[in-house]
């Protein structure tokens, strides 16, 4: 599967921004594959571009949580707190602003 390129407006604004003849050849791009792991493979190539890093707070629980996946055991949510040097407060805090759950929920699953 060739890698589709997107066109220069779609690289460079906004996805709102993009001209229709622009959204004409993503969907052509798209549809072109026969498999939808080719074609989900499409999307995101094209639209890779116009991503943009996600701000650093955000970061803070992915990687805590990250961690505390590798580690199979039971753990709490003041010692995923204490591994990311903070109050438990702080973390619930973080956790309700990026992941709209708190803490327990995601360690619960």
């Amino acid at each position: 599967m060739a890698s589709p390129r997107s066109p220069a407006c779609c690289r460079t604004a906004t996805p709102s921004a993009c001209s229709a003849r622009s959204r004409r050849w993503l969907l052509a791009a798209v549809l072109a594959e026969d498999e939808y792991d080719d074609r989900s493979a499409a999307l995101d190539a094209a639209l890779a571009p116009l991503a943009t890093e996600p701000p650093a707070p955000y970061l803070d629980p992915l990687a805590l949580m990250a961690a505390t996946m590798d580690d199979r055991t039971p753990v709490r949510v003041d010692q995923v707190a204490a591994r990311g040097r903070m109050s438990v407060r702080s973390l619930q805090r973080l956790f309700a602003a990026y992941a709209g759950v708190s803490p327990k929920a995601v360690l619960a699953r």
